[in-house]
């Protein structure tokens, strides 16, 4: 296995630029990457394992009468870089009305590389199908040995494993001088269980492991095995709410960071422009209380989403996104910076070659608070603690599309039963303007920092 490195990819990204601005083109740019992806997954008895290896280029052009073309398309020698170019420039030529093509520019100052995004042991290692299927099988194994802890409570048990090995190396290159060159890696593992307890009753949980070295990867410990069985089994007892009430909610450290991911991400200049996020018009607004401070930093060495430049060639950057409560920044592209006359802060991105330039945050941080997460409970009334599930949120509404699926109830401090099915009434700007705390613990994945946040007034049914 070989990830194509910086002098291939430039030479590829030279041949294309030369045709193209050898025509009548006004602005030109180039994306040329290199992509292995290795996906092994494990469910409902079935293992399928998929491996894909793809170079491909795209190509954006606008014409001195303002035609605009995108073309794209697989690269396998030169001859493909000279297609992918000539159906760009007659794109442009077939161009009815005038487009743009709004491209960053060089910086001045000298850019800081981010380090420690390329495991290359991880190119021998995924050499090799047996590497990646003994990790499979020992998550197997340790889903068996727990489950044979508690088998006389356990009627039946099922579950999903999915891991997935990314190698990526890019190179961008426009007409107004930008070069980027880019190597990255990252592993995701995703675990699930379903069960039925010895009474019938079915319970779920799951958890994930994520980062851009395959040493940051533990999931797979005996101990965090044996807790996700043994959180599937607990729910399995879980009840339904009898009554709608209101109360305090106390979200963990993962539905935490969904929610808050989902702030960033709904903060996004492209929407904004459309007017179907929530967060239209609410720049420089209080949008939360004081005790809310969201970073979006792309710049974290070995962080999971961290680059040295965005999709667009542009230095990553550490943005706040909500500080003290006050939404402080969209997330930007070089055309959303350009036509809302703000400042680009490098968070363009592409889900591949063939992808519009889209908008993405990168590691998103909720700066911790004061208290514990178990000080929290001790102090709340009456509530609900929810752990697993995230809080779904109506990009355009801000309603939530769905219940939560697991929880416990608080009753004077303590946590009194296992409950599921819960329903949200609250919107989420409702949701943001009574939060009380942030908690000083936090679960931590590479860049990413994941408190719990307690919230008051919520409506429970």
């Amino acid at each position: 296995m070989k990830i194509i490195g910086y002098n291939e990819l430039k030479k590829y990204a030279e041949i294309a630029m030369n045709r193209i601005m050898s025509k009548n083109v006004t602005h030109a740019e180039i994306y040329i990457s290199h992509q292995v992806d290795v996906t092994i997954r494990y469910s409902n008895d079935r293992c399928i394992s998929t491996f894909s290896d793809e170079c491909g280029m795209a190509c954006r052009v606008l014409n001195s009468s303002g035609g605009y073309g995108f073309s794209c398309g697989t690269v396998d020698c030169e001859m493909d870089v000279i297609n992918v170019s000539k159906e760009a420039l007659m794109m442009c030529s077939k161009c009815e009305s005038k487009g743009q093509l709004i491209l960053p520019d060089v910086l001045d100052k000298k850019i800081k590389r981010v380090d420690n995004l390329f495991d290359r042991t991880l190119v021998n290692y995924l050499s090799n199908f047996k590497n990646y299927s003994e990790l499979l099988r020992d998550i197997m194994e340790d889903i068996i040995f727990a489950y044979n802890r508690h088998k006389h409570s356990i009627s039946s048990l099922k579950y999903d494993i999915f891991i997935n090995f990314e190698l990526k190396s890019y190179l961008i290159e426009n007409s107004l001088g930008v070069e980027a060159y880019e190597k990255l890696s990252k592993i995701y593992v995703y675990i699930d269980i379903t069960l039925r307890n010895a009474y019938g009753s079915i319970g779920f949980y799951y958890d994930f492991d994520v980062g851009r070295y395959l040493a940051d990867i533990n999931i797979n410990s005996d101990d965090n095995i044996a807790r996700i069985v043994a959180k599937a089994l607990e729910f399995s007892y879980a009840r339904k709410m009898k009554n709608t009430f209101k109360g305090e909610l106390i979200s963990g450290y993962v539905p935490s960071y969904e929610l808050c991911f989902s702030i960033v991400e709904h903060a996004n200049a492209l929407d904004v422009l459309s007017g179907i996020t929530y967060m239209t018009n609410m720049r420089n607004r209080k949008i939360s209380t004081d005790k809310l401070t969201i970073i979006d930093d792309g710049t974290i060495p070995r962080g999971v989403n961290s680059s040295t430049f965005d999709d667009e060639g542009v230095p990553k950057q550490r943005i706040t996104v909500v500080d003290r409560g006050i939404l402080k920044n969209y997330l930007h592209n070089s055309y959303t910076a350009f036509i809302m006359h703000e400042k680009n802060n490098a968070c363009a991105y592409r889900l591949n070659y063939q992808s519009n330039v889209l908008i993405m945050p990168s590691n998103v941080i909720i700066v911790p608070g004061a208290q514990k997460t178990s000080e929290m409970i001790e102090d709340t009334k009456k509530g609900i603690f929810i752990d697993i599930g995230g809080l779904d949120i109506d990009i355009t509404t801000g309603r939530m599309n769905s219940p939560i699926l697991y929880g416990y109830l608080i009753e004077k401090g303590e946590v009194t039963s296992v409950i599921k099915s819960i329903f949200i009434t609250n919107s989420v700007m409702e949701l943001l303007k009574n939060i009380s705390a942030v908690s000083k613990d936090y679960r931590q994945e590479p860049g990413l920092i994941m408190p719990s946040i307690k919230i008051s007034n919520v409506t429970f049914m």
